[in-house]
């Protein structure tokens, strides 16, 4: 997925049916990462509204982690009614704000990239990858967040992971040619409307949380989304935004009593290459290795519970 620049051996991903999530407790979440969430539209973000809180709240008078959210392409498509171009995208502007306010972020932690020629063309266009390029390696960022492989079904989906990838990688090859060879950046894949999650309260991160009022703040926060309240697929949301909201409660005492089996229940599948559902593909993580005697971006699918280093570089990155 890079300009061909540095190799990158990947992890041989199937194209599943759908995605089954893996569940962590709220207190196993990352720490002190500098945390990209990239969204193809300002509305993606509706499906990992509780994660992104949690991972932005405060915790010992400090953010638990810096966290971005980058809104990739304008989203005027599937805006309704008799208004410029220019109006709808703004329109989407200021319902991803509301959202973000609602979920506790501030306007600066979000960014509007504005892929407009490549949202336009449905196709990457090279002067948004060269800004793309320069926006992960300004920022830095050691986790990111991205939509699932499963969720092509929109070119903007597709763009966006391209996008991210390249810029990822051909950063890193940057830092190993100026001598940080221990850069490491994890990946976290998320699924979106066209790929079937499961409840409760959170998709494909799903966050065992103690408060349940998290789901009603993810709820409130949804709400914000208005112009996407008339397209067709809008009833599966509702449905599956009802059951968050009415199953949160139960979802945190079921957490509780199962303990770490409720983890490994998810997280212990065993791989199949040819029935995986892309069980394993939740988190992968972008190292600097060693393939025949070249340095080699390298991507390791992580199981949780994690443990070792991937578990120290989860907490703290190096």
């Amino acid at each position: 997925m890079n300009d061909g620049r540095f190799p990158v051996r990947w992890v041989k991903r199937n194209r599943p049916v759908g995605a089954l999530p893996f569940i962590i407790h709220e207190d196993g979440l990352p720490r002190d990462q500098r945390i990209l969430v990239f969204l193809p539209h300002s509305d993606d973000g509706r499906f990992i509204g509780s994660t992104l809180s949690l991972l932005n709240r405060a915790e010992d008078g400090k953010p638990r982690n810096q966290v971005r959210i980058v809104v990739v392409c304008p989203g005027y498509r599937s805006v309704e009614g008799d208004m410029t171009k220019e109006e709808k995208g703004r329109l989407r502007r200021d319902e991803a704000l509301c959202w973000a306010r609602e979920l506790g972020f501030d306007p600066a932690q979000l960014l509007f990239f504005g892929a407009d020629r490549t949202y336009a063309r449905r196709r990457c266009e090279r002067e948004e990858q060269a800004r793309m390029d320069r926006l992960v390696r300004e920022e830095r960022p050691t986790l990111i967040f991205l939509p699932h492989i499963s969720d092509v079904a929109q070119h903007a989906n597709h763009c966006t992971r391209t996008m991210v990838l390249n810029a990822v990688t051909g950063w890193m090859a940057e830092e190993v040619r100026a001598g940080h060879r221990d850069r490491e950046v994890m990946v976290v894949e998320y699924p979106t409307l066209y790929v079937p999650i499961l409840p409760p309260a959170d998709k494909n991160v799903i966050v065992a949380f103690s408060d349940p009022a998290i789901a009603q703040t993810k709820y409130r926060a949804d709400l914000c989304h208005h112009s996407q309240e008339r397209k067709y697929l809008e009833m599966l949301g509702r449905l599956v935004e009802a059951i968050d909201v009415l199953s949160g409660a139960d979802a945190v005492c079921e957490a509780k009593r199962a303990g770490t089996r409720f983890t490994r229940h998810l997280s212990t599948v065993a791989l199949n290459p040819v029935k995986s559902k892309g069980e394993h593909f939740g988190v992968t993580k972008l190292r600097v290795g060693q393939a025949r005697g070249a340095a080699t971006i390298v991507e390791k699918k992580l199981q949780f519970p994690l443990a070792g280093r991937d578990g120290e570089a989860w907490r703290s990155p190096p």
